[in-house]
């Protein structure tokens, strides 16, 4: 049976972190520029966040 050796996951959480930063950030310029938005009540159903 292999063992695994001990593994530091900080860097890895770092790269993690700064993947997802422009990742949200570029979801927000899509969403709210080229779809015309975000809203909670709107009656167009497209614009209607987490639906």
């Amino acid at each position: 049976m292999v063992v695994a050796e001990h593994v530091d996951v900080l860097p890895l959480t770092f790269v993690v972190h700064l993947l997802a930063i422009p990742a949200i950030v570029l979801v927000l310029v899509w969403s709210i520029h080229f779809r015309g938005g975000l809203s909670f009540n709107s009656s167009n159903k497209s614009l209607l966040f987490n639906a």
